[in-house]
């Protein structure tokens, strides 16, 4: 059975290119956490204050922001 997601909007709040961990805070006000390897481009590698579009989905117990684009400004 395939998992379900929602898409959504926003920015990326917090970006560590150490561990690879970051956070995005959603245009609804909600926050969620990512790993470098869901960056869609495979750079591993996105700005604090990157307008994003990504999938959020149930994952471990939680969700996560997954398949993560950024928006031309």
């Amino acid at each position: 059975m395939p998992q379900s997601f929602i898409a959504v909007n926003g920015e990326v709040s917090h970006f560590d290119s150490a561990s690879g961990l970051g956070q995005i805070l959603t245009t609804q006000g909600e926050t969620y956490r990512f790993h470098c390897i869901e960056i869609s481009d495979e750079s591993r590698q996105i700005n604090i204050g990157a307008q994003v579009t990504c999938e959020i989905w149930p994952i471990l117990g939680g969700y996560e922001a997954v398949n993560i684009a950024t928006l031309d400004r």
